[in-house]
């Protein structure tokens, strides 16, 4: 096929009316030489002028009968079925040179001059009605112009059968666009897309059909459930029973009596995920009025909010027994211990249910779920003129998930997250989600569609993910941040200290946020009255959070390349007593896990699986020709390149578990770590290989090996290294939110510019750490800075990993093995103690940023173990 560009010789239009053509795109094929040409005819062109003869002035036998009556002259002039059904949608002629148009685009006129012949005109009032709904979406002028681009699409849709054409409506008027916010300069904005069928002899089309249905289709949705119940009892079930001791004070709805009730152990029951808003806000359980809740037949449809209503009408439906909803089955004024522990069950509650109902359409509770009873679906637009049947887009489930008000919410993340199944209720139609079928979803109207991975609420989120995720929800109390998390942390994750899971603390505490130069950024987020959150966790601030990770170029999910060089301390209460916990960095591991014997396996399978690849490829042989066409056989086959991309994926691998063993091996071996360097580290005078087998063979898993170079094997510490490192005095009594850091340290000079941002230097030397961005909070060195007491800053390390650069910016910084073997490959992979910068005030210490330096940079300045306070 061979490519042309746009005509340009100008002539004149057949008539005035012929200029509502403004560009046509086809294929021109060449009879003589079989040729097929690619055409993009615009306003003024040769070849735009024939076919504006053909499709608005040559008679057609096909449509001359074609009623006419109330259009108008311009309507006429156009001809819309004879343009769309006999010139876009016509079979070509295969015997003579022909053009095949595949996309037409029509400039209707100004949106006023359309409302005006709207009157008169049936075509004109249908267009209108489209105008209308896009002048009010957008605000756009009466003056713009309304613009049809017509696109030849024979696609088949479960939702509307068959159509021929797919029609993006659209206004065009520069100035107003240019008025629009940022976010909403987009076609998509401005844009309308349609369907369109012609139907000739003008009869009822199959767009008359009311789609979607009015109401839910409810057998279909059992459907759905029954597939999913088939698996029940495999290991790999969406839904598994849970046992008797979880219903332990578990209250639910009773449907069939419509009042709250004890849960039987075991029962089936769904819950309800929603939008609280402002309606109903009175109606909650509480110690006063659970016994009148408990009345058989109080939870009436006249004192319930709709979509409580409709969500114990979808289990009689479903033929669900018991309906558990927050408002009714939490106790709200419960003694906060107890309410903590819910709080905390959340997980469970949601995941143990049977199914959960999401309200996705609505604001608040008085809204209902639509399909099911009051609420009924809005029908899609449909309109015809000139025998030309049209209907609005049919939406995909995204596009309902991301405009919702439920998808914005803080609570209704986690209750989406910790839900095995979820039924969306949408103005579309119903969609069904289980956790095990991420990758697709269930629409009422289309079937099984794709599942983007942004929109997937089950276990593939990552605790990176969900805490981005979550900081991007809205709160009506910002304050619940982390009891709108707790379920998920403590389901997904175990136990967590404000927010930071224990079973990979290290990681968790390296956070950023998003912001954009120029706008203020480390907000604090609200506590509560006499609260607040601590300063290093991402909690305290109103952001969008990015744990920063480390990114190995690998998918080994067992790859830890971040090794802790601080110990980390909680100060708690045990059996009465104020105590210590230390965080152990194998805390999250199982016992018997040993990373060298799993790594093995699973690079095992991933060779493995490049071969099984190979094979399938057939991969053919095949040679470059050079510039003088002649074949070049020195030149590499896709089969020798794709062979070396695996050899170095593989290699990628092996780096990703290697590297981080050296690098901490190294930190010991040079003093980065408060332990006793052993024997077989501090003796080693060998290649890289033998480092990494020490590691390997000597510790089960590098979180172990850190934990005893933290002389706290199996997480347990003497008392005499207890009391030398976090003094009883120090951590008797301490506030809220605080934790204990044992660790290297160094005094720092840091400076505020007048430009907002920070120079920092290490005292007495010429080390200048590199800042992490997004990691520095301005408002809070202003505010230290503006005390009236000496403020101390300083760095302190928080871990060292292996950059993964594959370079080293300087010599100085490259490791070499004894012999003389780089660290990293040929070119070198430098190490990175990761810091944190911390403002000390009368003993408190406040973090104010994240840096990182080179690991013989650090070494060199001679670091000192200190105890710090966070608070």
């Amino acid at each position: 096929m061979s490519i042309t560009g746009t005509t340009t010789r100008t002539t004149g239009d057949i008539c005035s009316l012929c200029c509502c053509l403004e560009q046509v795109q086809g294929f021109f094929h060449s009879i003589s030489d079989s040729s097929v040409s690619y055409r993009n005819l615009r306003q003024g062109s040769s070849e735009i002028q024939e076919r504006k003869r053909e499709y608005f002035h040559e008679s057609c036998p096909t449509c001359s009968a074609a009623p006419c009556d109330s259009l108008c002259a311009s309507c006429k002039h156009m001809r819309l079925n004879h343009l769309l059904q006999c010139c876009l949608l016509a079979e070509r002629d295969t015997t003579r040179d022909s053009f095949s148009p595949f996309q037409l685009k029509l400039n209707i006129g100004c949106v006023r001059d359309l409302r005006q012949r709207s009157s008169s005109c049936h075509t004109c009032d249908l267009f209108t009605k489209i105008a209308d709904r896009l002048v009010q979406r957008t605000g756009f002028s009466e003056e713009s112009s309304f613009i049809l681009s017509v696109l030849r699409d024979h696609s088949s849709d479960a939702t509307i059968h068959q159509h021929d054409m797919r029609i993006y409506a659209k206004l065009h008027n520069p100035e107003d666009y240019a008025s629009l916010p940022e976010n909403q300069q987009n076609d998509e904005f401005i844009t309308d897309v349609l369907f369109g069928k012609p139907d000739p002899l003008y009869r009822n089309s199959v767009f008359s059909v009311r789609r979607p249905n009015a109401l839910v289709d409810w057998e279909l949705v059992s459907k759905w459930l029954e597939d999913c119940n088939r698996t029940m009892g495999q290991t790999d079930s969406c839904y598994m029973e849970p046992k008797s001791e979880f219903f332990h004070e578990l209250r639910v709805i009773d449907v069939k009596k419509r009042r709250i009730m004890m849960a039987p152990a075991p029962c089936e029951y769904a819950s309800l995920s929603y939008v609280w808003g402002d309606a109903c806000v009175d109606l909650q359980a509480t110690t006063k009025n659970l016994q009148l809740l408990s009345t058989e037949g109080y939870l009436s449809s006249t004192i319930l909010p709709q979509v409580i209503d409709d969500a114990i009408l979808a289990c009689e439906k479903l033929k669900i027994s018991y309906l558990w909803v927050d408002r009714l089955c939490i106790l709200q004024d419960e003694d906060p211990d107890k309410k903590d522990r819910f709080l905390n069950a959340m997980g469970d509650i949601y995941r143990n249910s049977y199914l959960t109902l999401v309200a996705l359409a609505g604001r608040d509770a008085s809204h209902g779920l639509t399909g099911v009873n009051k609420v009924v679906r809005p029908a899609y637009w449909t309109g015809h003129s000139q025998g030309i049947h049209l209907i609005s887009e049919i939406r995909k489930p995204g596009y309902f998930l991301e405009k919702s008000k439920w998808k914005t919410r803080g609570w209704t993340f986690q209750e989406g997250m910790l839900s095995s199944r979820l039924l969306y209720f949408s103005d579309s139609g119903v969609f069904y989600e289980c956790c095990h079928r991420e990758e697709e979803i269930q629409d009422e109207s289309s079937g099984s569609v794709l599942n983007l991975p942004e929109h997937r609420s089950g276990k593939s989120v990552s605790y990176r993910e969900a805490v981005r995720r979550l900081t991007t929800k809205d709160l009506t109390w910002e304050s619940d941040i982390l009891d709108a998390f707790k379920g998920i942390l403590f389901s997904r994750w175990g136990n967590d200290y404000h927010g930071l899971p224990l079973s990979f603390f290290s990681d968790a505490i390296f956070w950023t946020v998003d912001c954009e130069p120029g706008f203020p950024s480390h907000i604090t987020r609200d506590a509560g009255p006499g609260k607040r959150f601590p300063s290093w966790s991402w909690c305290s601030v109103r952001d969008i959070i990015t744990i920063q990770t480390v990114d190995t170029s690998s998918n080994w999910e067992l790859a830890k390349a971040r090794s802790s060089l601080a110990t980390w301390a909680i100060p708690c209460v045990s059996d009465g007593k104020a105590t210590l916990q230390l965080v152990s960095n194998a805390s999250g591991e199982p016992a018997d896990l040993f990373e060298l014997q799993s790594f093995e396996s699973f690079f095992e399978r991933e060779e493995q699986r490049l071969q099984n690849t190979k094979r399938r490829r057939r991969l053919r042989p095949y040679s470059y020709g050079n510039q003088d066409g002649c074949v070049n056989p020195a030149a590499p086959s896709p089969s020798w390149r794709w062979m070396k991309m695996s050899s170095m994926h593989l290699e990628s691998l092996k780096d990703a578990y290697t590297l981080p063993r050296i690098a901490a091996a190294l930190a010991w071996k040079h003093g980065c770590f408060s332990a006793t360097i052993p024997p077989q580290l501090k003796g080693i005078d060998g290649k890289w290989e033998d480092y990494e087998t020490i590691v390997s063979e000597d510790w089960s898993s590098l979180a172990q090996f850190c934990d005893e170079a933290h002389c706290m094997p199996k997480g347990i510490m003497s008392k005499h290294d207890m009391e030398t490192r976090f003094p009883s005095e120090m951590w008797y009594k301490c506030p809220t939110g605080s934790i204990f850091v044992y660790t290297q340290s160094l005094p720092l000079s840091l400076t505020l510019l007048e430009s907002g941002e920070i120079s920092i230097r290490v005292e007495g030397g010429d080390l200048v750490p590199e800042i992490l961005p997004g990691s520095v909070n301005i408002e809070r060195i202003k505010h230290v800075n503006n005390q009236d007491s000496k403020v101390v800053f300083n760095v302190i390390a928080l871990s060292v990993r292996p950059l993964f650069t594959g370079y080293a910016p300087e010599d100085e910084n490259v490791w070499y093995d004894s012999e003389g073997a780089k660290l990293g490959g040929w070119s070198g992979d430098p190490i990175k103690v990761e810091l944190m910068i911390i403002a000390t005030e009368n003993g408190f210490s406040q973090r104010v940023g994240l840096a990182a330096v080179l690991l013989r940079a650090w070494i060199n300045q001679r670091p000192q173990f200190n105890t710090f306070h966070l608070v």
